[in-house]
């Protein structure tokens, strides 16, 4: 715009110039007209002016306007060339480089070759420009090195770049507060709300991948922890190598080839599309990401799933770890020969087991069990048979109880078993249940086979104690009158009869066994 009405006020100053020359000419016309004669003037008005009007006089005047005229133009013309025009087309480059930069483009300069400061303005423009093209295009580098990320079609780079260093900043937030999350599932919510609040989907399921055991569940289902495979086949559960993205270890995308992959299930009414991220852990899948959306927003998944895909990148350590740990945790309150909860774990979660038994009103069945004459099997047949003998057992227990019920091995060849029960006095059927199943098994051994009885106590919570350690002691002080009354039966504490407590260690001792 300033440069603009420069340019005019210079058309206007030359045409002024020239119309001031134009005055000067017509002026001595006029002058010469009168003169020779032309003109109406009386003769003695002119003879008194004569002295002014003379030939010579006129012509000299008359000359020196003209020089004087074109002097001006001249002078106009030269200061136009040489300054104004220069600064003018100076301005107008300026201008532009303002204009692109604000649109995102680096690599325009303006001119510098105007002396003074608008000629220092623009070295120290372009200069600036010179530095935003090469930090920017390092920052978009970065950006595409981390995010795998091309803006194809992106102009405004400044933006781009901006909004990818936000992003990347919520990506560092993220990983701090997964770090600080007490368990994994903490960490998959967190991941479905930065799909559903960040990205916008709906429709998502994380899978937690188990490759010993060849299986893969959903941990989140739309936003619903533990629910059913919502998306895929229900196969994939129990072989997980049907899951393309968790065999081959690479994104299936279900939006630009539809049926690649067969175990994707689709019960609407209107088409949707899937894309599967796998997720890696030390070299092997952990997780797969499945996205599924409708087919006209998969227009936004090049743009959605490089920064999905640094989200899950960062988690993917964090989630790791916290599986070891839990693992770790596990094989601490668990016993490696048979599977079952050690008494580390019910030490740990007694209260925990009260606590809901007394907010639900319901009655705990303890029973405290024992093989008989366990120690005969390890010197007859070995320690590799006695193992066998206790896996068969525990075998036994898991079938006999329900998954609300508390299995246990206590130490040794003794047994624990926490039942939950609305009645009083249930836990006499089950023992008994678990006393005959265990009389009829046959296990095999080298040379043939080997059956075993068991001795069973009972107690229960809270009506033989207020105290769950104190039932337990009760039910054990059963278990030894079981022995001692032959073995192979169940005795109930309320039904036996009451012993001098100082008495049981030595009943303990000459009973086990």
């Amino acid at each position: 715009m300033k440069s603009k009405l420069t340019e005019r006020g210079l058309q206007k100053l030359t045409l002024g110039g020239i119309a001031l020359l134009a005055g000067l000419i017509f002026y001595l016309f006029i002058a010469d007209a009168q003169f020779i004669g032309w003109s109406s003037v009386p003769q003695s008005q002119v003879a008194t002016s004569s002295q002014w009007t003379s030939p010579a006089v006129l012509v000299i005047s008359s000359g020196g306007l003209v020089l004087f005229g074109l002097f001006v133009i001249l002078l106009l013309m030269l200061v136009y060339r040489r300054w104004v025009r220069p600064s003018q087309l100076m301005l107008e480059s300026i201008y532009s480089v303002v204009t692109c930069a604000r649109e995102g483009r680096f690599d325009v300069r303006a001119r510098s070759d105007c002396p003074g400061r608008v000629g220092e303005i623009a070295v120290q423009l372009n200069g600036l420009m010179d530095q935003l093209h090469l930090g920017v295009d390092a920052i978009n580098k970065d950006v595409v090195q981390l995010t795998n990320f091309h803006a194809e079609g992106q102009t405004n780079k400044l933006t781009m770049a901006v909004e990818v260093v936000e992003s990347l900043v919520e990506v560092s937030q993220f990983k701090q507060q997964i770090e600080e999350d007490l368990t994994k599932v903490e960490v998959y919510r967190r991941i479905g709300n930065i799909i559903q609040n960040k990205f916008g989907l709906e429709r998502y399921t994380i899978y937690e991948v188990s490759s010993s055991q060849n299986r893969m569940h959903p941990v989140l289902v739309n936003g619903e922890q533990e629910g059913m495979c919502r998306w895929c086949r229900q196969e994939v559960q129990f072989r997980a190598e049907l899951c393309r993205a968790q065999r081959t270890g690479r994104i299936v995308d279900g939006v630009e080839q539809p049926n690649i992959c067969n175990q994707f299930y689709n019960d609407s009414d209107h088409p949707l599309g899937f894309y599967c991220m796998p997720v890696l852990h030390s070299g092997t899948v952990g997780n797969v990401v499945q996205l599924v959306v409708e087919p006209d927003m998969a227009v936004m998944f090049p743009y959605i799933i490089p920064f999905l895909q640094v989200f899950l990148r960062e988690s993917s350590s964090v989630i790791e770890s916290k599986r070891l740990m839990e693992k770790l945790r596990e094989s601490a309150l668990k016993d490696p020969l048979t599977g079952l909860n050690n008494r580390r774990f019910l030490e740990e979660y007694e209260r925990t087991i009260v606590a809901s038994s007394q907010r639900k009103e319901m009655f705990l069945s303890v029973l405290m069990m024992d093989l008989d004459h366990f120690k005969m099997v390890n010197d007859t047949h070995g320690h590799q048979v006695g193992d066998a003998v206790l896996k068969s057992l525990a075998g036994v227990l898991m079938q006999q109880t329900r998954a609300s019920d508390l299995v246990v091995r206590y130490g040794g060849e003794e047994f624990m078993v926490v039942l939950q029960n609305e009645r009083p006095h249930m836990g006499n059927q089950i023992a008994e249940k678990i006393r005959e199943t265990v009389e009829r098994l046959k296990i095999n051994v080298p040379g043939g086979c080997l059956q075993k009885t068991i001795s069973i106590g009972v107690a229960e919570f809270p009506t033989d104690g207020t105290d769950f350690d104190d039932v337990v002691e009760k039910a054990d002080m059963a278990l030894y009158r079981a022995k001692e009354q032959g073995r192979n039966r169940v005795i109930s504490h309320s039904a036996s009869e009451t012993e001098d407590k100082e008495e049981q260690p030595a009943v303990h001792l000459l009973f086990k066994g």
